[in-house]
């Protein structure tokens, strides 16, 4: 028996790879803290959220490099910020100090950004235009503005 295929859209070819981090501009540090909220196995909401990721940046500073391998061009479609990408439903990026921020949810795979940085994708549903490329690495910046215009939480 002899069984060949085709693969028209590319998915056995190579993954490319990509750098990306989170660029701080602001002169204070942010947290960035992925959720859990709804249960996986029925879609309920959790009584608690669950912290699944979390990270601090300093002010002025960015958060390490992480790698992204996609299967496609980072050009053709959105992604979550890599380590943010397993069961997180939720993205809360807060301003030390403050009760500032914002706020991005999923839910059955509409982004919610009602909450989130006019004008700019979530980190649930990064485009690639939103990003600026620096020595071969993607950041997506936060910037003063961003703090300027931040929601209370």
């Amino acid at each position: 028996m002899l069984l060949a295929g085709c693969d028209p859209e590319g998915h056995g070819k190579d993954m490319n790879t990509y750098h990306i981090a989170l660029d701080n501009t602001t002169t204070v540090p942010i947290d960035v803290t992925g959720y859990r909220t709804r249960d996986l196995s029925n879609g309920l909401p959790l009584e608690q959220p669950q912290v699944i990721e979390s990270l601090s940046i300093p002010a002025g500073e960015k958060d390490a490099v992480r790698e992204l391998l996609l299967p496609f061009d980072i050009d053709r479609v959105p992604f979550i910020y890599p380590g943010f990408e397993n069961n997180v439903d939720s993205i809360v990026v807060k301003f030390d100090g403050m009760e500032r921020g914002y706020i991005t949810t999923e839910l059955n795979g509409t982004v919610n950004t009602e909450r989130w940085i006019t004008g700019k994708s979530s980190l649930l549903h990064i485009l690639s235009a939103d990003l600026i490329e620096e020595n071969g690495v993607y950041y997506y910046r936060i910037s003063e503005s961003d703090q300027e215009s931040a929601f209370d939480l």
